[in-house]
């Protein structure tokens, strides 16, 4: 999984454990009680090889199960490709079950940063259920051409469509079964997906904003000033010099006037730290001028597929209430008759399970959120899109 590092990591999907595995042998991994702790060792997994020296099996021994052997399961092939939109070039992988025929594909519209394919366990949970996966690296990142720090999300929508195209030049894909499934950023590349393309069949999102990119980005620094414990005084004068910095660079004020603007702000003790919209780089900047205005449910309110849409109810980087009260308004006017939203509880950005959502205590969660992976799962096979 690429945001863990490149590590291994695995999932229980009975108890929603989740976890890095660390190599210790050939073919010997070990994990920590919980994320973000490895010591001491809580489970040991062990690859099994058949005559053909080809892993077929693995040996688990911890959290609660004792030298149970399970077989692979899923038989797939796994497949370079290569998709071009525009001068951009895309690399990335292609999942494909074993099974003969047509099959019903999901693409990955990526988060935010420099995302690459490998995804952990949701390239293979989709082939799971009997569906193609393509997870291509982010332009700019990865093994793909390009630049996503200068990229709209209207850009990287494009590129994800570009994919949806490939994957209908293949015989081995049902091109009228072709999903998108949208993690934080790509809650707003998914939609903008949909709403263009009639090639688009159904839509996950995982913890999109229902809100602008703007209001997002505040809710996040805010909620980071009070995860710090700063008085109410600080972070009340530190939010409305942030909005002012926000609403600068999204009208595209130039550099030398931001900074002339937010440069007492920038003495004061530990808040460019606390507060970083005033002290953003150029490049930054650029980023926000193409973003800041771009709202999710203005693609919601055109998209007439069937929708799935996850929130959680202690997310750092969305703010989920009004993003649920507006989501819902605009699945209403869309008439979307099949449009689902769910907040979970007691889940942060990433799903994991925490009673607060704050960074700080990341390191000590272990388990998924319920009522995700499930739920996915009996969705997509009511609908036809999985076995």
């Amino acid at each position: 999984m690429d945001e863990m590092g490149g590590d291994l990591v695995f999932l229980d999907s009975q108890t929603l454990r989740e976890g890095h595995l660390h190599q210790v042998a050939e073919s010997e991994f070990v994990a920590g009680p919980t994320l973000g702790v490895d010591q001491p060792v809580a489970i040991r997994i062990t690859f099994l090889r058949d005559r053909q020296n080809q892993i077929d099996s693995l040996r688990w021994d911890g959290d609660g199960i004792h030298n149970a052997v399970a077989k692979r399961i899923a038989p797939h092939k796994t497949e370079s490709v290569e998709v071009r939109n525009g001068d951009v070039v895309l690399r990335g992988e292609l999942l494909v079950p074993a099974t003969n025929g047509r099959h019903p594909a999901i693409v990955f519209a990526h988060g935010s940063g420099p995302a690459m394919r490998h995804v952990g366990m949701w390239n293979v949970f989709f082939v799971r259920l009997g569906m193609a996966v393509l997870s291509l690296d982010k332009r700019g990142a990865g093994e793909s051409t390009g630049n996503w720090r200068a990229a709209s999300m209207d850009d990287l929508a494009s590129d994800w469509l570009a994919g949806v195209t490939f994957l209908r030049s293949r015989s081995d894909i049902d091109p009228k079964q072709i999903g998108v499934h949208g993690s934080s950023q790509g809650g707003w590349t998914a939609p903008l997906m949909a709403a263009r393309s009639s090639d688009i069949a159904f839509m996950i999102v995982r913890a999109g904003s229902g809100t602008n990119i703007a209001d997002t980005i505040l809710h996040e620094t805010e909620w980071s000033a009070r995860e710090k414990s700063l008085p109410e005084s600080e972070i009340s004068e530190g939010m409305a010099a942030a909005r002012v910095a926000m609403a600068m660079m999204a009208r595209g004020a130039s550099t030398d006037e931001y900074d002339a603007a937010m440069k007492p702000y920038r003495s004061r003790d530990s808040w460019p730290d606390n507060f970083p919209l005033i002290d953003e780089r150029p490049r930054g900047q650029n980023w926000i001028r193409l973003n800041a205005a771009y709202d999710s449910v203005d693609s919601v309110r055109k998209i007439q597929v069937p929708v799935l849409w996850f929130l959680a109810d202690n997310d750092h980087n969305v703010p989920t209430a009004i993003s649920a009260q507006r989501l819902r308004g605009a699945f209403d006017d869309a008439h979307n008759r099949d449009a689902t939203l769910i907040v979970l509880k007691n889940a942060s950005h990433g799903f994991m399970s925490t009673p607060t959502g704050n960074n700080k205590d990341f390191a000590r969660q272990g388990h998924f959120a319920s009522g995700y992976w499930d739920t996915i799962a009996e969705w997509l096979k009511a609908r036809g899109f999985a076995k």
